[in-house]
This record gives C-alpha cells, structure tokens and sequence, in this order.
C-alpha cells in the first residue's frame, strides 16, 4: 500500500480494520444499517482528499461500540449499537488519500 509503510500498522490492525470496513458495507446492504447510511456518511462528512478519515473511522468504530451516543455529534446518530465485540480493540488506523477515501465509497457503493 502506498500510503502506509510497512511498519506504519500492525498486521491485526489492519486485519481488524478490514473485517470491521467489510461488515459496514454487509450491515448497509442487509438492513443492519439504513440503505447507503454507511457510504453516504462517509461521502458527505469527510473531506476529498481524504485526511480526516483516520479521524471518521476512529468515531464510527467507537460510536458502533457503545450504547449511550449522547456525547457523539449528529452525523452517526442513526447507526446502531453492534454487540458482539467487532469494535471494541482500539486500533491504529492505516493512512489515507484521496484514492483510498473513493476506493472505500465506490466498494460501499457497489458491493451487494
């Protein structure tokens, strides 16, 4: 991966980061997740060149964790709590670009 050296993110991490990017994309196409809430969130709350995506992500994935959201903003208001432990390691996130904020919309986007 171009943006992120070798020793820039552990191995787990990474793998840990996928598995939970892959269940927002089943839980938007299932019903888990309102239809599209998952891309169209990361789409119109972050910016272009993908910079603050280390900061989305490290939200959501707390936000899918917790219950109580009532210190979390509106913008993940309407994602539900997901039990069963997915999101609850702090991890460190892989860098992001502008190529990788459009991979992960267009994949969002267009896996069924």
């Amino acid at each position: 991966m171009i943006d992120n050296k070798e020793e820039s993110i552990s191995e787990n991490d990474f793998n840990l980061f996928l598995s939970r990017l892959l269940f927002c994309f089943f839980a938007e196409d299932t019903g888990l997740f309102e239809k599209d809430l998952f891309s169209k969130i990361l789409w119109e709350n972050t910016k272009e060149d993908g910079s603050d995506l280390n900061d989305f992500f490290t939200e959501l994935f707390e936000v899918l964790n917790i219950e109580s959201r009532s210190e979390f903003g509106s913008r993940f208001s309407k994602f539900p709590y997901v039990n069963g432990g997915l999101f609850q390691e702090k991890i460190k996130l892989p860098n992001f670009s502008k190529k990788t904020r459009k991979i992960i919309y267009e994949s969002a986007s267009t896996l069924e």
